[in-house]
């Protein structure tokens, strides 16, 4: 088997056009924090008494500063519960779309998917975040909670895309290189929602930014195909080299076999154990990067906003520590330096333990050396990274062909977990003191921890049996010429059952074509 360099491959072709994809999606998931700044009218809600008066310069002698607070007016009479409902609305959308998208992903395959749903994001959100915001809050809230749907999509799409583009020895780096991208675009949103709110006006944040999802799906959709049987570009070398690296973990053409076993995937204790552990995973995820402003503006009296570096810096160390987490997880396996399991326990145990740990450290540190606190917290966060070497992978080892079902039940417990992660911290934090938030941040510890010993004593990285392609069900793969675009007869096999969808090719002489195939040209 032919090695093709990945660096100069048509996969890592596949890996950039996500990783622009995954970064305008967070561009456009970032924009309503960003401009609803500029949207409320602060002054307005002050007089009518719906906020409380906030001067320029909040003084903090005991940490040998001030905070200034730059305050922006807008158009909008909304309050603080209305501001809240806009900005969470957002995980409405997300959580309920995860598993559709897995099975959508499955059926349909996750070009289309992820593009259809996409467009419709890119197409109307610029011109009904602007109008919508002016007719009525509900509908607001209700779009905001509606464009989560391209979210919620997108990481089963991309894991389903992964199950037949990634060979086994560059799966992590495939995952964290492409998922790497939202933190990218966060980094961006940040200052740049600010000056265009500051010096041209709210809603050009949702035009502009629109407009760069539009380019960025047109290039991922002119790039990215299903599997490499199906790309017309790919070299035959690098076709052959994906293909047989998979062999007998999916099919050439895996999207032809929609059958998703059920029973199987509810009923295994290991996809149960993951579910948990991306449950704490997420669990400290939220916690950190929802709250960290919040933590450091209360009990460390530093306003992060005010400091367009250290805002940007919890985005850009996750994003650092992903490339190398992935890249060296990869150098493990392929040299045989520690097992797949091995390697897969590992990392999450340096996500999981040191994250929480370094969170922890932080909330010990005095108002007077608010500097190390952010330090720690980004050693935190580069620990956070190593999770797309470990669990954020794991499901693609165990089950690559229902790579994109299982990401999306993961999704959801870990949208949950970020819905409720907030109301927690908020029960244990009523006076905002210091000693609260170490409550805060010892739970976050134990959750973790819990989710490393689990994971380290009981996950394994063999394929499940279940997910293994079988030699009776791989039958039609190699038959048809590699599709260009999606055609009629693969929308009417992700419908009807695969009995119907046969005799319908026997019906067109399809069929009897298919019957010819060596046994030895499949998967």
């Amino acid at each position: 088997m032919k090695k093709v360099a990945y660096w100069t491959s048509y996969r890592m072709r596949i890996v950039a056009a996500s990783f622009l994809m995954f970064m305008s999606l967070y561009m456009m998931r970032t924009n309503i924090s960003v401009a609803i700044v500029c949207m409320v009218n602060h002054t307005a809600l002050e007089e009518q008494g719906l906020e409380e008066n906030s001067s320029d310069v909040i003084l903090a002698p005991e940490c040998g500063r001030n905070i200034t607070v730059e305050q922006q007016d807008g158009e909008f009479l909304w309050d603080k519960t209305t501001q809240s409902l806009v900005l969470s609305s957002f995980f409405w959308g997300y959580i309920v779309t995860q598993i559709p998208g897995g099975i959508m992903a499955k059926r349909l395959g996750p070009r289309w998917t992820f593009v259809g749903f996409m467009y419709v994001k890119v197409r109307a959100e610029p011109h009904d975040h602007a109008m919508q915001a002016r007719l009525a809050r509900m509908r607001s809230i209700s779009l905001c909670a509606s464009s989560a749907i391209p979210t919620g999509v997108a990481f089963a799409c991309y894991q389903g895309l992964l199950s037949t583009w990634a060979p086994p020895n560059e799966r992590s780096r495939m995952v964290s290189y492409g998922v790497a991208g939202t933190h990218i675009g966060n980094v961006i949103t940040l200052p740049l929602g600010g000056i265009l709110c500051a010096y041209v006006s709210w809603d050009s944040i949702f035009y502009i930014l629109g407009g760069v999802g539009c380019i960025s799906c047109l290039l991922w959709f002119i790039t990215v195909y299903d599997s490499p049987q199906e790309h017309p570009r790919i070299s035959e070398t690098e076709r052959a080299f994906i293909q047989q690296s998979l062999a007998g973990q999916v099919h050439k053409r895996e999207k032809m076999h929609t059958t998703i076993p059920w029973f199987d995937i509810l009923t295994s204790p290991l996809v149960w154990l993951m579910v948990y552990t991306s449950a704490t995973y997420t669990w400290g995820l939220y916690t950190l990067m929802t709250n960290l402003p919040t933590f450091m503006y209360e009990v460390l009296k530093y306003d992060m906003a005010a400091n367009g570096f250290l805002s940007a810096l919890p985005y850009v160390s996750v994003f650092v520590a992903q490339y190398i987490a992935g890249t060296l997880a990869d150098v493990m396996i392929t040299h045989e330096y520690l097992s797949r399991t091995w390697v897969r326990k590992t990392w999450t145990a340096i996500a999981l333990l040191g994250s929480s740990s370094f969170l922890v450290a932080a909330s010990h540190v005095s108002c007077e050396r608010a500097w190390l606190a952010v330090l720690l917290v980004t050693v935190g966060n580069v620990s956070s990274g190593f999770c797309y070497g470990g669990i954020g992978v794991a499901h693609a080892d165990v089950a690559p062909r229902f790579s994109a079902i299982l990401v999306g039940i993961f999704n959801t417990a870990g949208s949950a977990s970020g819905i409720v992660a907030p109301y927690i911290i908020g029960v244990l934090t009523p006076n905002h003191s210091a000693a609260e938030w170490q409550t805060v941040f010892y739970v976050n510890f134990a959750i973790q921890v819990s989710g490393a010993i689990l994971f380290g004593a009981f996950f394994s990285s063999d394929l499940l049996p279940w997910a293994a392609v079988k030699s009776d069900d791989d039958d039609d793969d190699d038959t048809a010429p590699a599709p260009t675009h999606m055609s009629s007869a693969l929308v009417m096999q992700s419908i009807f059952p695969q009995k119907c969808y046969d005799n319908n090719l026997s019906q067109n002489g399809r069929k009897q074509d298919t019957e010819s195939t060596p046994e030895g040209d499949r998967l």
